[in-house]
């Protein structure tokens, strides 16, 4: 059975925020991936990319999990899609996609 979010006025902004911790381990796997040159090549968005996997690997609340940015530039490689994709989380940069894609899985 899906999971699915009823959204009323008193909640709707919450029920739209999904707050990521960033850890001591997602910091060190960040710097790790930031000198190994593993895409993202910027510092900031490894640091956000790695928050974004630690929360993806220790969550099972949810049945699926879409990770969108409009990025693309530094989100948009193809070592990226592959680790997302072992996770089972979609990746996308247009919101409109990513509106269509909400709407087939609910």
């Amino acid at each position: 059975m899906n999971e699915i979010l009823v959204i009323t006025e008193t909640n709707w902004l919450e029920s739209l925020v999904c707050l990521i911790s960033y850890t001591k381990t997602s910091s060190i796997r960040a710097d790790l991936r930031f000198e190994s040159s593993k895409p993202p090549l910027k510092e900031t968005d490894c640091r956000i990319y790695e928050s974004i996997l630690d929360f993806i690997r220790n969550t099972r609340e949810y049945d699926k999990i879409i990770f969108y940015t409009t990025d693309k530039e530094d989100f948009d490689h193809p070592e990226i899609h592959k680790e997302l994709k072992k996770l089972k989380t979609e990746i996308y940069f247009d919101s409109e996609e990513t509106v269509q894609r909400v709407h087939e899985l609910i």
